[in-house]
């Protein structure tokens, strides 16, 4: 994980945007008794530099979530669109790293999910029973949470929309834009126990989401990211999962709901390179690998060793 030291930049070219008072311009020929004299009041440039952040970072480990938090929102008060995409990405890279050891700390917690949740079959939700609601309330505080992952097991996260909220106003359209779809993808989740756990509507969304992202900043640094992502869902929209598949697994035959589905794709982006697919996807007599790959080759994906180093920041 690339960590560029761009908290250490970003304060020095702010601290270095002052200019002198048109009084003291001409320093060669003021008098020499005015060298000693404070200068004029500083110019309004000068004046909107924020200082130097300057808070210690706390020794407990929650409170530093809310310290890299505190020095980003400085940062970013007088930081450009350019200089702020690159304080996102920094500020992430110090996020997963704080990330590590409180997932150790939260272990047992995080591998029994079940022994400390309820859940509520009526509003499909979980609720942390009362021996754990205080650490559910810390976590918050953070910006924090537990998030189910599947199979028993969960995760602590930022909330979905932790980085769209910090970040979303200050950074570069791209960068706005790819955290605008990450904070609402993030609210839900998308696979549990080799099963798609949306419907297929919404799975094709976020399908068209990504494609869309892809359209308008095809040069983004963000590009093999959120190619990596489109790839991802439009994998699971044409080809179903395990426990998802998109065909009856005796008849062979292509489900209602996902036929019906791929209709209103095509009907509403005839366009779209993977509505156009699913006009093959029905045509499919099997399913191995040379045929799935030849299926999605149109849409140019990253190879997956190429998917996970772009998935370690944006």
């Amino acid at each position: 994980m690339l960590k560029p030291s761009v908290y250490l930049l970003l304060s020095a070219a702010l601290l270095t945007t002052a200019c002198q008072p048109k009084e003291a311009v001409n320093q060669a020929s003021a008098p020499a008794a005015s060298a000693a004299t404070p200068s004029a009041a500083p110019t309004a440039a000068a004046a909107s530099a924020p200082a130097p952040f300057t808070t210690p970072k706390p020794d407990d480990l929650l409170a530093q979530f809310n310290w890299y938090r505190a020095r980003a929102e400085h940062d970013l008060a007088g930081a450009t669109p350019a200089q702020a995409d690159a304080l996102s990405v920094q500020f992430r890279a110090d996020i997963d790293e704080l990330l590590k050891p409180l997932a150790r700390r939260e272990q047992k917690v995080l591998d029994n999910y079940y022994d400390y949740w309820t859940y509520d079959e009526k509003t499909d939700t979980h609720h942390p029973k009362p021996e754990i609601e205080k650490r559910v309330a810390k976590l918050a505080a953070a910006d924090l949470e537990y998030w189910y992952v599947g199979e028993g097991m969960a995760e602590v996260r930022p909330q979905a929309d932790y980085y769209w909220k910090l970040f979303g106003k200050h950074v570069s359209p791209d960068y706005a834009d790819f955290l605008r779809i990450e904070a609402e993808q993030n609210k839900t989740l998308v696979f549990n126990d080799a099963a798609i756990v949306i419907s297929w509507a919404q799975l094709g969304k976020y399908v068209m989401d990504w494609e869309g992202f892809l359209q308008r900043h095809a040069k983004s640094k963000l590009a093999t990211r959120a190619r990596c992502l489109y790839g991802n869902y439009a994998s699971a929209y044409l080809l179903g999962a395990n426990n998802t598949p998109v065909r009856d697994y005796d008849t062979k035959v292509l489900q209602p709901e996902v036929k019906a589905e791929w209709q209103r794709l095509r009907q509403q982006h005839p366009e779209s390179p993977v509505a156009k697919l699913t006009l093959q996807a029905e045509a499919m007599e099997k399913e191995d690998e040379a045929s799935v790959a030849k299926l999605l080759a149109p849409l140019n994906l990253p190879d997956a060793s190429v998917c996970n180093l772009a998935a370690v920041g944006i």
